[in-house]
């Protein structure tokens, strides 16, 4: 399985929000996953920036399991966590999307069990 995660904070810069990535990558390489590797998305030809959003992209390969899905929603959601105000996780699996933001923790666990649902339903 793989799973695309997206993170980013309201105003940050590409190099916080590339520290966070780093940091975060390797809170989810303590769990029994395969790898995390950073987004290879390369920034389009002329582009003066680097766009943020692909700095804080991590590519997850883990085999499908509710234990370690429920791993990565805990290690994404402790770090929402931090600083629930500014902080978004995107979460996609498959073309399933989740957004988490702005949530406090009752309901980012809420919001998690229900997406676990619809991807056992699967």
């Amino acid at each position: 399985m793989q799973i695309i995660l997206s993170i980013s904070e309201q105003d940050s810069d590409p190099e916080r929000v590339d520290a966070y990535a780093t940091a975060l990558r390797e809170d989810l390489l303590t769990l029994d996953v395969d790898d995390v590797t950073r987004s290879a998305t390369v920034a389009p030809p002329g582009s003066k920036a680097v766009d943020g959003a692909v700095i804080g992209t991590l590519v997850l390969t883990l085999a499908t399991s509710p234990e370690l899905l429920a791993g990565v929603a805990g290690v994404v959601s402790a770090w929402l966590r931090r600083n629930p105000a500014g902080r978004t996780a995107e979460v996609v699996i498959g073309g399933d999307t989740i957004k988490l933001t702005g949530l406090d923790a009752a309901q980012q666990n809420r919001l998690i069990d229900e997406f676990h649902r619809v991807l056992e339903a699967r």
